[in-house]
């Protein structure tokens, strides 16, 4: 989903890094892997997501 989020603003990886995330973070949290949640939190205030958003837009 975050991946989605991310190719649907047009942007890369990197863009997200001057954002306060990390490469990993990303990475993990792009590939479903096991993520902390305040790295789940820093993610989606890098694309502006809030929570709730982010689980409604999964249904």
């Amino acid at each position: 989903m975050l991946r989605e989020i991310r190719f649907s603003e047009g942007r890369n990886q990197d863009e997200y890094v001057d954002y306060g995330a990390t490469r990993r973070q990303i990475q993990r949290g792009e590939h479903g892997l096991n993520l902390r949640l305040t790295s789940l939190f820093n993610l989606l205030d890098c694309h502006g997501y809030t929570l709730q958003e982010f689980f409604e837009d999964m249904e």
